[in-house]
């Protein structure tokens, strides 16, 4: 299957499937499979039938590649282990019995795995010509050594450490004598610290099978055996504890780093009209075209499934898509169809089968599920209890897949935190492994925020800032459909964006900075904003302080920045002097000049003075005595 259909399209490729290495048992039945991409990345899946995977190996047995040849080999065969599959196929299509393991250096060897090779007469570990292929090549024949009585480690070049390897070493015109000359001057390899038992010794009758069955103890793992009865056909359950070392480590990947991981939830939290089904949609458009996201970060993979209750497919979905410029031969949508030929939309409380059937054959990058308590068939989802039991079947269902799922939720009128804003229990956000919170701004209707409120696999993003635009025109349709138009990052917490409320202390003294900061002359705005960002000011406060004041923007011209300056005073009125006792426009010339409102005329200029400069500096002291001047103690907190 090739990932990258764009790639000829003047569009960013991506990953390209080229090879598929089959791992068998003893019988010949694949019992998982190791695919590896270009750029140069491998996963593992286990097929189901039927051009179906889940790629999760939970319970899998593992075993050595080509088993069924290693177990056919002569008596007096010698046994090559290399690093990967592609140099175990170039050593055996010279007629050489090899084996490898999945994942090549990344997947430590376990003790049963290495029982598979006790009757072999010699084992030769060929190592990769950097740091972690010997590293692990010296590990692994440690390992045999103490299963295997004469076992050899080849180091093809040691003056190379670019990842040189046997098939490199081939194809330069080597051949199986002068490896086989290689093997009988390397030395034997000694049985080292933390090496295996012998079978005996470990109490475990050797087998070729990988890892032991579930129902079987570790053979160097004492286990405290608890059964007990839970009625006619529920069977026995076990309790029994493991050891870390015996647990492989799975990375989290990605498909929108680091907001969406796969094989996990993700919220998409906000209130009605904040823009979280657009935005989800504006990210499988790029997908589908092999786009990058805005800031150019990858988005890793292709195709997406889209299950929604409450947005029609034929008058929003399909055309916010192709607003979004989206090629929708990798955009599916569940369905459903009743015995008398009814169709509707498929709930995860009656069709979850079904659900994950469909997906596994089609095996899409993303999942995007829109109209979540209805399809949980959930009331209010305020019971943990009936939340765990209604969410916990999804999110194990979308750990099999290993498919990124971005879900919407609503959120609380008043949210306390942005991670405990959606609405229902709080089990729902604890199932999820990252949310992300949309708002609209208070401030200005058309511009909306998507922060990042906390992902506990990774760091948390950025907070971005966007509109809703006119999209791509749409053949036969007399109106725009809206589409995404990112605008830039944003200092803004995820906790800030959702209170839709400014700080008004914060916006008074950031109207009262940026009054100073623009006496006299017009500034660059990207100057402004970076000094603003070193005060404490952040850019949302700085923006509504802009409007506020009603700082005149000119946009630059000719590759010259853009500028910020104070609106002109209005001109006074002839009368405006005498009702106040003094020469006309004598009050107007001092604001003018020190850039003070009406409402802070009784500030000491000393203070206004410090306070512009320092925090101009970044000085919280300064700010703290200018607030404490201006409104008492109580004002004082963060900007």
């Amino acid at each position: 299957m090739v990932r990258g259909a764009f790639a000829n399209e003047g569009y960013e490729s991506v990953s390209i499937e080229v090879a598929v290495y089959p791992y068998p048992d003893e019988a010949g039945n694949v019992l998982y499979e190791v695919v590896r991409y270009e750029p140069k990345d491998f996963k593992v899946r286990v097929p189901l039938g039927n051009r179906r995977f889940t790629w999760s190996l939970a319970g899998v047995q593992r075993v050595p590649y080509r088993l069924p040849e290693m177990l056919a080999r002569k008596e007096h065969e010698t046994v090559y282990v290399t690093e990967g599959e592609r140099d175990a196929e170039s050593l055996a299509n010279r007629g050489l019995c090899a084996t490898t393991s999945a994942l090549g250096t990344n997947w430590p060897w376990m003790p049963q795995f290495v029982e598979a090779f006790r009757n072999a007469l010699r084992l030769v570990v060929i190592a990769d010509c950097d740091d972690p292929g010997r590293k692990a090549a010296s590990e692994r024949a440690a390992l045999l050594a103490a299963v295997v009585e004469d076992v050899r480690m080849v180091n093809l070049a040691s003056e190379r450490s670019d990842g040189y390897d046997v098939s490199d070493w081939l194809n330069e015109g080597h051949t199986v004598q002068e490896l086989e000359q290689l093997v009988e001057a390397a030395p034997r390899v000694t049985v080292g610290a933390g090496t295996l038992p012998s079978a005996a010794s470990a109490n475990v009758k050797p087998h070729l099978t990988g890892f032991v069955d579930a129902q079987e103890p570790a053979p160097t793992v004492a286990r405290q055996t608890t059964e007990r009865h839970f009625g006619a056909g529920s069977g026995r359950r076990r309790v029994y504890s493991t050891p870390l070392s015996e647990i492989e480590p799975v990375e989290t990947r990605y498909v929108l780093y680091p907001y969406v991981p796969r094989g996990e939830i993700t919220w998409f939290e906000g209130r009605t009209k904040s823009g979280k089904t657009t935005v989800a949609l504006d990210i499988i458009a790029r997908m589908s075209r092999g786009r990058s996201f805005v800031d150019g970060s990858p988005l890793l993979g292709t195709r997406s499934i889209i299950l929604t209750c409450e947005d029609s497919i034929e008058n929003t979905i399909v055309p916010r898509l192709l607003a979004a410029d989206a090629n929708l031969s990798f955009v599916h949508v569940l369905k459903l169809e009743t015995d008398d030929g009814k169709n509707g939309t498929p709930s995860f409380a009656v069709d979850l089968a079904g659900i994950e059937r469909e997906l596994l054959d089609l095996n899409p990058d993303l999942v995007f599920i829109d109209g979540t308590f209805g399809l949980l068939g959930v009331k209010d989802g305020n019971a943990y209890t009936d939340a765990y039991k209604a969410m916990m079947p999804v999110v194990q269902m979308v750990r099999r897949l290993g498919s990124a799922a971005i879900m919407v939720r609503h959120v609380r009128k008043m949210p306390a935190s942005a991670l405990n804003a959606g609405v229902g229990s709080v089990a729902y956000a604890g199932m999820a492994r990252s949310t992300v919170s949309f708002a609209v701004d208070s401030g200005d209707e058309s511009m909306r925020y998507m922060a990042h409120a906390g992902c506990n696999v990774g760091p948390t993003g950025a907070t971005w800032r966007f509109r809703i635009v006119d999209g791509k025109p749409i053949p036969d349709f007399d109106r725009t459909v809206g589409a995404v138009s990112w605008e830039g990052v944003v200092s803004d917490s995820a906790d800030e964006v959702m209170s839709g409320k400014p700080n008004r202390m914060a916006l008074e003294v950031a109207k009262e900075w940026l009054r100073d900061r623009l006496s006299g002359v017009p500034s660059v705005r990207s100057d402004v904003v970076d000094a603003a960002t070193a005060a404490g000011i952040t850019e949302r406060t700085l923006e509504r302080a802009r409007r506020e004041i009603g700082v005149v923007s000119t946009a630059g011209a000719r590759g010259r920045p853009g500028t910020w300056a104070l609106p002109a005073p209005p001109a006074p009125s002839p009368n405006d002097g005498e009702r106040r006792g003094q020469p006309s426009g004598a009050a107007s010339s001092n604001l003018v000049g020190t850039g003070v409102s009406g409402a802070h005329e009784h500030t000491p200029q000393p203070a206004r003075q410090r306070a512009a400069s320092s925090i101009g500096a970044g000085s919280n002291t300064a700010n703290e005595e200018y607030l404490s001047e201006m409104t008492g103690d109580s004002a004082r907190g963060r900007l």
